[in-house]
């Protein structure tokens, strides 16, 4: 400590930029060399030298600070990558859902001979990799087919017959943009944004606007039933195939977790926050949302439980 007072002293009157650097690294590095080295420190010892080492370390930081404000043009601060995790469970879980459902629709399309079987294949494997990283995605879909759903008469009208009469650029962009237009209001709601969003997606790929437009009613229809059959074959791909549950997951990330913390001792100093720190992220945002999702039952569980202990045992006053 008396060292790192007279470094930080002469660093304060005449020290260039990177003798102090150098200075800091060189104390940061024997106080991990004092902590790794001896073996009888007593507790104090021991957070003495670990708060020492912070010190030190945010010292670095400041100094990098300081430099990048003095010369902006010569420096750029970066911070270092997350480190990378698999989940293998949730890997497999996805690869065998995502396989099913493009097997299923490939086999349709080759037994139908259907020239529009191609999007549902297309749009099966599509939505099997979007919600893929979604805890429990299953209850997403149907609002997806509703939006389909919506999204099929709008494209008959505008798409089908207010197209057909646009003979310049102008109105044809003016009547495409309003269920556009409408999709896009209603998905700032939350509840309806589930809804709206698939149909302004299906809105865009059913009229596929372009230079060689048909309008063919019974082409969209074709296309819209494509649609739909992908969808359906996703759903009960997502049934059939559910994520594992909230209670096996969570013995999952806390296994990983303990193994993470038992390997940090074997890590380089230098590589511990931002190998552990990206590890830990992604695991923290899911058992947090499974605590939540717990709460939100239990709340659910005991409003339901009052609602009828009032209904069977309530006098009629207190109702």
């Amino acid at each position: 400590m008396q060292r790192l007072g007279s470094a930080f002293q002469s660093m304060a009157d005449n020290q260039g930029i990177g003798q102090a650097r150098a200075t800091l690294k060189e104390l940061r590095g024997e106080c991990l060399r004092i902590s790794r080295g001896q073996r009888n420190l007593s507790a104090l010892e021991a957070r003495l030298l670990y708060s020492l080492r912070e010190v030190l370390g945010h010292a670095l930081v400041m100094l990098q600070a300081r430099e990048v404000i003095n010369h902006p043009g010569r420096h750029q601060l970066r911070q270092p990558s997350l480190s990378w995790h698999r989940d293998h469970g949730r890997a497999a879980t996805n690869a065998l859902r995502a396989m099913l459902i493009f097997g299923t629709t490939s086999i349709f399309w080759l037994a139908t001979a259907w020239d529009n079987g191609a999007v549902a294949m297309l749009l099966g494997t599509l939505f099997s990799g979007i919600f893929a990283s979604r805890d429990d995605p299953a209850p997403i879909i149907p609002m997806v087919l509703k939006g389909l759903l919506f999204a099929v008469p709008s494209v008959l009208l505008f798409g089908n017959v207010l197209l057909s009469q646009a003979q310049h650029f102008v109105p044809f962009i003016l009547i495409f943009s309003v269920p556009l237009f409408i999709g896009l209001m209603g998905s700032v709601v939350p509840v309806l944004a589930g809804i709206c969003l698939p149909f302004v997606v299906f809105n865009i790929l059913l009229v596929m606007p372009d230079n060689g437009m048909t309008f063919d009613v019974a082409y969209t229809l074709n296309r819209s039933l494509a649609a739909g059959i992908g969808l359906i074959v996703t759903i009960l791909g997502f049934r059939l195939i559910p994520v594992p549950g909230a209670g096996w997951d969570k013995r999952q990330l806390i296994q990983t977790t303990a193994s993470d913390i038992r390997e940090l001792a074997e890590r380089p100093a230098q590589q511990v926050d931002s190998w552990f720190g990206g590890r830990m992220g992604d695991r923290l945002l899911r058992l947090a949302r499974h605590e939540q999702s717990r709460q939100q039952e239990q709340q659910s569980r005991q409003g339901g439980v009052v609602v009828r202990s009032c209904r069977t045992g309530c006098p009629a006053s207190r109702h």
